[in-house]
């Protein structure tokens, strides 16, 4: 009999693997400050982190504003059935509320898109009359405005030019009234100007000045280009509304959006069964000088709503009512 002893008196058994991996987790302000109260752990150091969130919170913002280009462009040529349909939460996830310099650069990117939008209008009608293409131009229903050169040599209108000494008694407001508001009223008012132009109104927002600071904007929408392409008289006209409020006035945006209490965006646009100036709320549309005064003077304190009986009473003392009757 032999006695044998094991060649190795300890055996340890083990498994090392030959790849590691080190995943990123898709991260948001939630789940970063429960991970410590769940106690999980996170391999990401905080400036990693912050990183993260920072790419994220850009790739979503790259996201909405492209989202927001395509469904204008498709609100523009009439193509309804390609405006995607998004959610009406687009804040990024790093905050619930939206900071007063993202809600001043989104103002920024909304004005740039009237004036991008306008250009691929014009460049597009241009590639349609020189490859023959005229169906395609009925297709979009005058949405597109025409380059005729013919119509372009039509004699321009002088600009407009007014005595400024009729408004040395008007006193506008030059500071924000209603500091517990972020951002300004901003209301969207539509008109067609060739079926009507609401002097009375725009005489009753002239008073409104005086007491909150306001601010005029104008736009011209895609379904009017052709008009005003063939009726230079139109079209100069409303260059002279523009001109008078904007800077003869001096009630275009001069200062952050923020530091306004009213907005007032004026869209000329062709008008489907609808001949008077109107605003939507709520999905309702407001129709009429008398409604969208009534809707205005909603949103101010009772000392400083306005009569716009009276002002209709009072129009002929208006300065502003004598200027606008010229153009």
């Amino acid at each position: 009999m032999y006695c044998v002893k094991p060649y190795h008196q300890d055996v340890d058994i083990g498994y090392q693997s030959s790849t590691m991996y080190r995943v990123k987790p898709y991260v948001t302000i939630g789940n970063i400050s429960g991970g410590a109260n769940n106690g999980q752990n996170s391999n990401l150091t905080a400036s990693e982190i912050e990183e993260l969130l920072k790419i994220q919170d850009k790739q979503l913002r790259k996201l909405n504003l492209l989202t927001k280009k395509s469904n204008e462009l498709c609100d523009e040529l009439n193509l309804d059935n390609l405006i995607i349909k998004v959610a009406s939460e687009t804040k990024c996830s790093q905050s619930n509320a939206i900071n007063s310099n993202e809600i001043e650069e989104l103002y920024k990117k909304q004005e740039a898109q009237f004036k991008r939008l306008n250009r691929l209008s014009e460049k597009l009608n241009e590639i349609c009359e020189e490859l023959n293409l005229p169906n395609l131009l009925n297709k979009l229903s005058g949405q597109i405005p025409t380059t005729d050169k013919r119509k372009q040599e039509q004699p321009k209108r002088p600009k407009l030019t007014i005595d400024l000494e009729q408004f040395k008694n008007v006193v506008r407001a030059k500071s924000k009234v209603n500091k517990d508001k972020n951002i300004a009223e901003d209301l969207v008012i539509k008109l067609d100007p060739t079926q009507y132009v609401p002097r009375e109104l725009f005489v009753f927002l002239d008073r409104l000045t005086t007491s909150f600071k306001c601010f005029f904007r104008f736009h011209k929408h895609g379904s009017l280009m052709n008009e005003l392409s063939a009726n230079s008289e139109l079209a100069g006209r409303l260059e002279d509304y523009e001109t008078l409020f904007e800077k003869l006035l001096g009630l275009g945006i001069n200062d952050s959006r923020l530091t306004y209490d009213f907005g007032f965006t004026f869209i000329w646009i062709k008008s489907s069964g609808i001949d008077k100036p109107y605003i939507t709320i709520n999905n309702k549309d407001l129709i009429g000088e008398e409604k969208i005064a009534e809707y205005i003077n909603s949103l101010v304190s009772g000392d400083k709503k306005l009569s716009f009986d009276e002002i209709k009473k009072n129009k002929d003392k208006s300065p502003l009512y004598k200027v606008l009757q010229k153009i």
